[in-house]
């Protein structure tokens, strides 16, 4: 293996642990935070800080799953309403289903708190769509800061997740072809 490719992978797994530990940024303030799937007391303290009232969950339902059980019941006893949508990390995503996520967002109650496994790929895709469609953030900007490696985006890494940044083309496509925001213009 190439010296170089050895790198970047050892790179990749340290940010990986780093990100899983505390991987939390904003996207919009006060409207959209992106995390990693928190444990409870870090999702309790982010809820607090941040006043999340939505949380929406890109790993789909998963009642068999500890963490998920946690996290309903969290925020059912919390007032906050919880939205699954099963995403895939590696597979390209229906625009039909990124319009679905982002019409819940736009009526979900504000703060909203948005999560995958590890907080870079899906998450990042739904937080550079949000500051797309709703910021208004022109298309590379948005995509280069919130698919980025400083929250765990590698695409290079893995081919699969170029599946997000394909999946963004094409969403960016669709606001300019026949989707919802066609005619809003994108900023330059």
């Amino acid at each position: 293996m190439k010296k170089a490719r050895l790198n970047e992978l050892l790179t990749a797994f340290v940010t990986l642990l780093y990100l899983r530990a505390v991987n939390f940024h904003t996207v919009s303030k006060g409207v959209l935070y992106r995390s990693a799937q928190l444990n409870l007391d870090r999702l309790s303290r982010y809820v607090e800080t941040h006043s999340i009232k939505s949380i929406v969950n890109l790993r789909g339902p998963q009642a068999g799953r500890r963490w998920y059980r946690r996290e309903k019941e969290f925020s059912l006893s919390k007032g906050i309403v919880h939205a699954d949508f099963d995403l895939s990390a590696i597979r390209k995503i229906p625009v039909q289903e990124l319009d679905r996520i982002l019409e819940f967002m736009r009526n979900a109650p504000k703060p909203i708190l948005i999560h995958c496994y590890a907080g870079a790929d899906r998450t990042g895709l739904i937080a550079a769509l949000w500051r797309l469609a709703e910021d208004r953030d022109a298309p590379l900007q948005a995509l280069n800061r919130q698919l980025c490696w400083m929250k765990g985006h590698f695409s290079t890494l893995h081919i699969g997740t170029n599946a997000m940044v394909r999946s963004f083309w094409d969403y960016v496509k669709h606001i300019q072809g026949d989707g919802p925001l066609r005619g809003r213009p994108l900023a330059d």
